[in-house]
């Protein structure tokens, strides 16, 4: 634990310096480079980045690099929480293309999960019960699988009595 203090200072220190060198040397192609690894880390928050970001030098966001970071920021605030999902397709368990727009209810849950997740299943019984006690006043939810095999997703599915939509 005392390790871990010490730790957390100095990576502390170490962002904080970061942001100083980002603030300070707008022009400077390291500062693209910082920033990345600041936000990849989640050393910075997704506001911290965009400010961070807006607040370098022209040219710098106009190179290939700043042009991937900007992208970043673009993809992000379209799935940004209170955001409206992009629509997507997907196969659901009969092979039968389906998208989210044609789920949607007063409120949909996107729900990402896998067979194979310990976490993920463990959470199922309070997911359904959520399920069970709004799914009549609107509540629709959309589990998207990251299974590879299609047996142990439909299983799940069937173990864990997960009666909303599914896509893998």
């Amino acid at each position: 634990e005392s390790l871990m203090g010490e730790y957390e200072k100095i990576a502390e220190k170490a962002k904080n310096q970061n942001v100083e060198f980002i603030k300070t040397k707008k022009d400077a192609f390291i500062s693209l480079i910082l920033l990345e690894q600041l936000s990849a880390s989640q050393a910075i928050t997704k506001d911290e980045f965009k400010t961070y970001f807006e607040g370098l030098d022209a040219d710098l966001k106009a190179n290939t690099k700043g042009k991937k970071l900007a992208e970043k920021l673009t993809l992000a605030a379209k799935v940004a929480i209170g955001q409206m999902a992009p629509n997507f397709s997907a196969p659901d368990v009969d092979g039968k293309m389906t998208s989210l727009k044609e789920n949607l209810g007063k409120v949909t849950i996107i729900d990402f999960w896998a067979s194979w997740c310990g976490p993920c299943r463990q959470e199922n019984p309070n997911v359904v019960a959520l399920y069970n006690k709004f799914k009549d006043q609107g509540l629709s939810i959309i589990g998207v699988s990251l299974d590879k095999e299609g047996e142990a997703w439909k299983k799940a599915i069937a173990d864990d009595k997960l009666t909303w939509h599914h896509v893998s």
